[in-house]
């Protein structure tokens, strides 16, 4: 009994001593490779079979690359039974596995999930990055299971384009998220026209501040979807199970498009009256004689105005943005606000007559009832500058709209002023 107290002792401490175990998993590529290269005897067709059923392409091929490094012979053995796999499509002029493998069945789940979750135009991109991306496989084994895959994808692109085409065509507004798929649709020179005034018009809709962010993220995801530097225009060959892709030097790439979005000129991204002499700024304490009353009307009206043309609130004070800017050398406002406001404004200098005539009005009653002073002298060249120039506004123009005489032609006007003031803000002015 004591020899056994002894060996039980020590066998415990020698289960102390070791170290612990895990359970290891095999795999299916340590499994497959390993059956293939240390069996002799080996049903090649049927293996194949199996291994094409079941597994994945990424693990596919890393076991036909380490078998075709490993032994030739088994290698090509594969090939073999591939091609007596093999059945040629008489249609689509290319061979096919009579039956369905993993690889077919894990594209087909992925393009059914993107159909139903994605917008015609993201299907595209999706679409020419798998194709991009099976195009680039050239396992011959495998070669028969791509073949499947590639003709779906040229059939979905053959049905989605001119969906797409529809789409943008057809559309009296469109947002930057599908002002992107013009290039997928038109040839360039065309394609970047129509980007740029989609993207003017979708100006108009935006009540936000970070419009210009909001495009850059929406051209990165494109991009990121698409997998590619440049979108190829798709040119689809109806007479052909086939579609052609433009090269990169003749399609737009992504520095392209952000030089479109960041152009000075196109969204006017300076800064309004950035380098504008400080001193020739409207004086918030010498210029106003209640500078509090006159910026409530000023946002009043244009309110009113950018409500009537865009049928929407902003989320900003247009009137408080625009004095802000025009009194202080060092706005509040942040610079895209600054910016967003210079846009609206402009437009509705240009394009609505009724709102000129009531805002050079509303100045003229508070230049005579002396409620603002130097503005004659300073306030025509500052919003010549600050439009940047309009052609309708000129130094000259806005300085005859303080003056009582026959070439001003807001004379005859006040009571309208009056009565919006009094409607509006419920005041006598």
């Amino acid at each position: 009994m004591e020899f056994s107290f002894l060996r039980k002792m020590k066998t415990n401490n020698q289960k102390v001593n070791e170290q612990p175990k895990c359970i290891v998993l095999n795999n299916y590529i340590i499994q497959t490779v390993d059956f293939i290269l240390k069996e002799d005897n080996i049903d090649y067709k049927n293996t194949l079979i199996t291994i094409l059923k079941v597994i994945k392409y990424e693990e596919f091929d890393e076991i036909i690359t380490t078998i075709k490094y490993s032994d030739k012979t088994k290698y090509k053995e594969l090939i073999k039974a591939s091609e007596n796999l093999s059945i040629y499509n008489d249609t689509l002029k290319n061979y096919r596995y009579g039956f369905k493998t993993r690889i077919e069945d894990d594209f087909l789940k992925l393009h059914n999930d993107s159909k139903d979750s994605l917008s015609t135009g993201d299907l595209v991109a999706f679409l020419l990055n798998q194709h991009s991306y099976y195009k680039k496989i050239n396992s011959e084994i495998i070669v028969p299971a791509i073949n499947l895959i590639l003709d779906e994808i040229i059939i979905s692109l053959k049905q989605n384009i001119p969906l797409l085409k529809q789409e943008i065509n057809h559309q009296s507004y469109l947002p930057i998220s599908k002002a992107i798929y013009v290039f997928l649709i038109s040839p360039k020179k065309e394609a970047i026209n129509k980007f740029k005034n989609i993207i003017r018009k979708d100006l108009d809709y935006k009540n936000n501040s970070d419009f210009q962010y909001e495009y850059f993220v929406t051209v990165d995801r494109f991009f990121n979807r698409l997998d590619l530097d440049y979108i190829p225009y798709i040119e689809n060959i109806p007479e052909k199970h086939d579609f052609k892709l433009g090269k990169k030097s003749n399609s737009i790439t992504k520095p392209d498009i952000s030089a479109i979005i960041d152009k000075d000129d196109f969204f006017n991204i300076n800064i309004p009256l950035i380098n504008y002499d400080t001193t020739k700024l409207i004086n918030p304490n010498t210029d106003f004689d209640n500078m509090v009353d006159f910026t409530k009307i000023l946002s009043a009206l244009f309110e009113y105005f950018y409500s009537k043309n865009y049928n929407q609130k902003l989320k900003f004070d247009l009137g408080k943005v625009f004095i802000e800017n025009i009194t202080q050398p060092y706005s509040k406002y942040p610079d895209d606000i600054l910016i967003r406001t210079r846009e609206i404004l402009k437009k509705m200098f240009a394009n609505d007559s009724e709102f000129k005539k009531l805002f050079f009005t509303f100045l003229y009653v508070e230049k005579e009832a002396d409620r603002i002073n130097g503005w004659v002298n300073k306030f025509p060249k500052l919003l010549n500058h600050y439009l940047g120039g309009l052609e309708n506004l000129k130094e000259g123009t806005i300085k005859r709209y303080f003056f009582n005489t026959e070439k001003n032609p807001v004379i005859g006007f006040q009571k309208e002023i009056n009565d919006f003031i009094e409607k509006e803000l419920n005041i006598t002015h």
